[in-house]
């Protein structure tokens, strides 16, 4: 079994291949006795100089005992003869980074390949198959910017489940992408599967970040003049400090309250008293967040979202699927999770993903349907002896 599912592994995160011309992130035919893999990321972190390094994370859940044995056979056998592992994948590499170059007419090469397996424990197993390597020229230079998307001339997949970063190279940001992603940053983009992009596409603009002008330096002064110099900058930042400060003053001289108090003061209440003040947090929403800013909430970086409600408690995203879960008697489709609580396919896709590395959910395909259910802790228990 062990040397089949090496086999398997090696066969799998040969996913880089030129499908018609075109870039697949996809799985080749399996023979049944053959774990499944759940999930890849890949990850793209473009640098300055136009090269990318590439990075490439093949999980498998592991969910009884006789998996992680498994998968810990297949780590020895990895890691006692990694090049055989490494050999394919380089060489497939290689092959799909000199079509690229003959495509955009620059010379470009893969170099600096790796590979390494890894068992991670979040709090539930999973095995980790991890493969880099650095593209040189992937990137091209416009007018002071960085431009990514010619080599991917024919297009790109990506499966269900499987996910798509490009990072900024530092000092750069988002300038901007196509097609468009709901979840991003300033500096990572991110797309989840399935995913069909168009010819050029994923197709990226980053550009240098503004450079901070340094503070103005002026010499003591007592006319109006010296004052207005740095009533602009400063006035600001003395405003902000003073009413923090008054704040804090006027908790910490009050009387305590206790905890279940809706005055109370706890870390984190100045966030809650922002948001109770503003009651839509679309009225704060980042540009760069989904176009819909009247929804009621607020997206961040990494997707994740909280309200304040009754005496403070913050509701979390997987506050209100474990709610909805419940509500619904433990299992709901995911384009349920979608309607009902009016979130981005992406970011259902993210959540769940977090609550099933946490052990909160299972995500279940039954026929054409993904289906989540609620895990309680029996089932957590069950997991750890099963196999045993």
């Amino acid at each position: 079994m062990a040397q089949s599912y090496a086999q398997f592994v090696v066969a799998l995160i040969l996913v880089l291949s030129l499908v018609g011309g075109s870039l697949a992130l996809s799985e080749p035919v399996r023979a049944q006795t053959q774990p499944d893999v759940d999930t890849t990321v890949l990850r793209i972190e473009v640098h300055e100089n136009t090269t990318a390094t590439w990075e490439l994370q093949i999980r498998t859940r592991l969910r009884t005992s006789d998996d992680e044995a498994e998968y810990r056979a297949f780590q020895r056998q990895f890691e006692n003869d990694t090049d055989a592992y490494l050999g394919p994948f380089s060489d497939r590499l290689n092959g799909t980074v000199d079509a690229a170059g003959q495509a955009t007419g620059r010379e470009m090469n893969a170099t600096g390949f790796e590979a390494s397996t890894s068992l991670q424990s979040v709090p539930r197993q999973w095995g980790v198959v991890t493969y880099r390597f650095r593209w040189t020229n992937f990137a091209v230079e416009r007018d002071g910017r960085l431009v990514v998307g010619d080599v991917f001339e024919s297009g790109l997949f990506i499966a269900e489940n499987d996910s798509l970063e490009l990072v900024a190279p530092a000092g750069y940001r988002v300038a901007s992408a196509s097609p468009s992603t709901v979840e991003e940053s300033e500096n990572v983009l991110t797309w989840d599967g399935p995913e069909s992009f168009a010819d050029g596409e994923p197709s990226v603009t980053f550009e240098p970040k503004p450079v901070e002008e340094p503070s103005v330096k002026t010499t003591p002064s007592s006319t109006d003049s010296g004052i207005e110099s740095v009533a602009g900058p400063l006035g600001i930042v003395f405003l902000v400090a003073l009413v923090a400060a008054g704040a804090w003053w006027q908790q910490s001289s009050g009387p305590v309250e206790s905890d279940d108090s809706s005055d109370g003061h706890h870390p984190g209440d100045g966030e809650s008293a922002d948001e109770s003040a503003n009651p839509d947090p679309g009225a704060t929403r980042p540009a760069n967040t989904p176009r819909n800013s009247s929804k009621p909430h607020d997206e961040t970086e990494d997707g994740d979202e909280s309200t304040t409600v009754g005496t403070g408690t913050i509701v979390t995203d997987e506050d209100r699927v474990r709610t909805l879960l419940r509500e619904a008697g433990g299992r709901v489709r995911q384009k349920d999770v979608v309607a009902e609580l009016d979130w981005s396919k992406s970011k259902v896709s993210r959540v769940l993903s977090r609550m099933e590395d946490d052990g909160t959910v299972e995500k279940l395909r039954l026929g054409r349907e993904n289906v989540v259910e609620l895990v309680s802790e029996t089932d957590d228990d069950d997991d750890g002896e099963t196999g045993a």
